[in-house]
């Protein structure tokens, strides 16, 4: 499965914790059952851009589980199930055929 994880700082978190955050980030690796593809850091401040932006795979639910326990300290964590550009247009021709047998 394909994610995308987007963790955006909690409102009122102090220099001080954002800067443990960003000391523990230096040593950290992802989870067992997951794999990353990508990450990003948006340049920029502000409650409406994130912090990071993940894209990684996982195997099931677990590695969720233990993103959300080793950072909700520091994030508001949102994660999407995603899917490339390519096979999301894949789908909805799959989707839209079936429909059309569908309605007639």
């Amino acid at each position: 499965m394909l994610l995308m994880e987007l963790n955006y700082w909690h409102e009122g978190l102090s220099h001080e914790k954002m800067m443990e955050c960003i000391a523990r980030r230096t040593e950290y690796t992802y989870p067992e059952g997951s794999a990353p593809i990508a990450e990003y850091w948006p340049a920029g401040v502000g409650r409406d851009i994130p912090a990071v932006v993940s894209i990684f795979e996982a195997e099931d639910f677990a590695p969720f589980m233990q993103l959300e326990m080793l950072w909700s300290e520091y994030f508001d964590m949102k994660f999407f199930p995603i899917v490339s550009a390519d096979e999301g247009v894949k789908f909805l021709k799959e989707a839209m055929a079936e429909l059309e047998v569908l309605v007639g």
